[in-house]
């Protein structure tokens, strides 16, 4: 009881310190409140957060990188779930504070669905319609983006697909016979930079500090811009900030600072060892790429020099992937797995008022401690970017030579490596599909794998392929010209090296010479005097006086060169040049005959029609 008694008589002197220290706290805020109001703004505006993207950065560019470097699919992992900043009672909320209005609902302009194929052909229906499908649901926060998400392939069936989560416009007709879901209606603009921040800000998304723009702010009588209750209790030249709860400056956002926010950018491969007449960044070309945030999706496609850029506007932050796709193209990796075949690249999350210049160059990865190079996603993805133009230039040659175009979906599929393919200096196992190619390299090939020797080996099965085209007038039944094609030029083809091998040399010569001639000119048109060397029949060719290294091959070709430096000398790969050059000569084999177009060498039918 003493004790307790001590205690009080100890506690009143520090209450009657405390109550003063209150009356001297409310007495300074008094005077406070009376302060001119050029002091409040200079307050304010101290108070008022730094937006925090004033440099553009990637979030994940190293990350994205690091899985580069390994040779399967990398895991996606997903958080939890964000606020939808794009549902329809967050922007009807956001539009009445825009425009200080009160309507009760926006309209509809997305859903969010996901799809359920039941079968492969379903699966090529969905990207018939060109919709971007993920294997994840695009309300989740992304932690890591990689290749997949795990558990959408968890506990499948034999046979049985995940479900595929995408955005589509609301005037979407839902193709017939495939198992759909409508989640979620969307409001999502396109390029409405007032009203995509006051839905980013009531949602806590806006990663930039900015703040809601209005067009009318109601006013109060305080004339202190200190409103603290609801949006309406500020005074002119303050707007309420719903996340901070009280009223902040209305600054406006920087002259010009909107066009920043349309992704730009361009995507390029190195060249490797080829020079002058290709740059060492060539461009891209007409090739797919996507923009992603929340549920805000654009896509376009590269230009002829490689740029690309958004018609939608991404609030300070996008995801850039590049598609291996085109109109008319597409090249997959021989993995197992039907949707991630797909080849495709994440070349980063960039976050910043500048969204402009997102550029990336492709490079193959070379790793002197190992031998498994070719077979590094790193790799793969400069392979197809080698492939893609390739294409493009080989449908350009046929088109200048008035000659049958390739077909209108094109694959190309990279298989994994084979050792027991033999030692050549070019890209060797391959082998056709009826729509494309199938392209395998041996992994100690890599190192010396310049740009213009992935051209010629991707030009020759197109070349092989145009010639199927050509050479078949239409369908057949079984064991006629498709089984003849397939079982024999093909599958020799691919048993035996991409020349053919010994076997069965009269069928599959003639096919095999084609091929090559093709390859190589295509080549020299992508390449032209800048060409890297390479080595065939013991011999290094160079380019010189202006001609390519594949011109210069095509034109020194000796038939009369055997083992060991020229096992299938058989093929008469300077032949078709013999026949279209205009040169005499009397070595290495007499050639008097000249004048001849690929036009004339085909069939009469491979010719376009008026």
């Amino acid at each position: 009881m003493h004790t307790n008694q001590t205690r009080l008589q100890l506690v009143k002197p520090f209450t009657l310190i405390f109550l003063l220290f209150l009356l001297y706290i409310l007495f300074s805020c008094k005077k406070q409140e009376l302060q001119e109001p050029s002091e409040i703004v200079s307050s304010a505006t101290s108070a008022v957060p730094t937006n925090g993207c004033e440099t553009t950065i990637c979030e994940d560019c190293t990350f994205q990188e690091m899985i580069e470097m390994i040779r399967q699919p990398y895991a996606t992992v997903l958080g939890g779930t964000y606020s939808n900043p794009y549902s329809i009672s967050n922007m009807t909320l956001a539009y009445n504070i825009v425009h200080g209005t009160n309507v009760q609902s926006v309209s509809t302009t997305h859903y969010y669905v996901r799809f359920k194929p039941q079968t492969e052909a379903d699966l090529e229906t969905l990207e018939s319609l060109d919709l971007e499908l993920f294997d994840y649901p695009l309300d989740r926060i992304v932690s890591q983006e990689g290749d997949y998400w795990p558990e959408a392939y968890t506990n499948l069936g034999p046979n049985e697909y995940p479900w595929f989560y995408t955005v589509v416009e609301s005037n979407f007709q839902f193709p017939n016979g495939i198992l759909y879901e409508n989640l979620a209606p969307l409001n999502i603009p396109n390029d409405d930079a007032a009203l995509e921040n006051a839905a980013f800000n009531l949602t806590g998304n806006n990663e930039c500090g900015g703040m809601i723009a209005t067009s009318s702010s109601p006013t109060n009588t305080n004339q202190n811009g200190s409103g603290n209750s609801r949006y309406g209790d500020c005074d002119p030249g303050y707007i309420w900030d719903p996340v901070l709860r009280r009223c902040v400056l209305d600054v406006p956002p920087p002259q010009g600072a909107p066009t920043y926010l349309y992704p730009q950018g361009m995507i390029s491969f190195y060249t490797y060892d080829d020079y002058g007449v290709i740059p060492y960044n060539a461009p891209l070309r007409y090739t797919r790429i996507v923009g992603r945030r929340f549920f805000k999706i654009d896509k376009t496609y590269t230009d002829a020099s490689g740029n690309f850029q958004f018609a939608k506007r991404f609030p300070n932050k996008v995801t850039i992937i590049v598609k291996f796709k085109t109109s008319y193209l597409r090249v997959f990796q021989d993995i197992g797995w039907i949707f991630l075949d797909r080849m495709k690249k994440n070349i980063g999350t960039f976050r910043g008022n500048d969204l402009r210049n997102l550029n990336y160059v492709f490079q193959k990865s070379i790793e002197s401690n190992t031998n498994d190079e070719s077979q590094t996603i790193k790799t793969k993805h400069w392979l197809s970017a080698v492939a893609i133009n390739t294409v493009i230039e080989t449908k350009n040659f046929l088109s200048s030579n008035n000659l049958m175009p390739l077909p209108d979906q094109l694959v190309i599929l990279l298989g994994p490596e084979d050792q027991k393919t033999p030692l050549y200096e070019f890209i060797r196992k391959s082998r056709p599909k009826n729509s494309g190619a199938y392209l395998q390299w041996r992994t100690d090939q890599v190192s010396s794998m310049s740009t213009s020797k992935v051209t010629i080996n991707v030009a020759q099965q197109l070349g092989l392929v145009h010639l199927k085209q050509v050479t078949d007038p239409g369908p057949h039944p079984l064991n006629s010209f498709d089984q003849y094609f397939n079982s024999l030029v093909l599958s020799w083809s691919y048993y035996f090296g991409y020349f053919g091998g010994s076997n069965r040399p009269t069928q599959i010569a003639v096919w095999q010479a084609f091929a090559q001639h093709f390859g190589h000119t295509i080549a020299n048109q992508v390449f032209g005097w800048g060409q890297y060397f390479f080595l065939q029949q013991g011999i290094n060719w160079y380019s010189n006086g202006g001609i390519s290294t594949s011109s210069n091959y095509l034109e020194g070709f000796n038939p009369n060169i055997g083992s060991p430096v020229d096992v299938l000398n058989w093929i008469p790969v300077g032949l078709i040049n013999d026949l279209m050059d205009t040169n005499n000569e009397t070595f290495p084999v007499i050639d008097n005959v000249s004048g001849f177009t690929y036009a004339d060498i085909l069939p009469s039918h491979s010719r376009c029609s008026n």
